[in-house]
């Protein structure tokens, strides 16, 4: 999801829904909304994709994983020590990104 709105939507249904998440890969977790909003995201919460099918919240997921990373990354040396530990653990999960 691309829009404002759109992911303020998604984080709202996401924070007020009592979802069960379904483990994609050993890195990744799936869940489904009441209203059946695909949220895809990394295990320990730092980055989440949404959208209408699973190939489509995986590929948000994608985007947002690289940004996150390329973001974290360019500032590697001015971030506080949570961000370091959150940097560090998602190259250990995601390598090849």
């Amino acid at each position: 999801m691309s829009t404002v709105s759109s992911t303020c939507d998604v984080l709202l249904r996401l924070h007020s829904a009592s979802m069960t998440a379904q483990p994609l890969t050993a890195a990744t977790v799936m869940m489904i909304d009441e209203e059946g909003c695909v949220v895809v995201a990394d295990v320990i919460g730092a980055v989440y994709g949404a959208g209408a099918s699973e190939s489509e919240a995986r590929s948000d997921f994608e985007v947002a994983l690289d940004d996150h990373l390329r973001f974290l990354r360019a500032r590697s040396d001015k971030l506080r020590p949570r961000l370091v530990r959150q940097l560090s653990v998602l190259e250990r999960l995601f390598p090849d990104r």
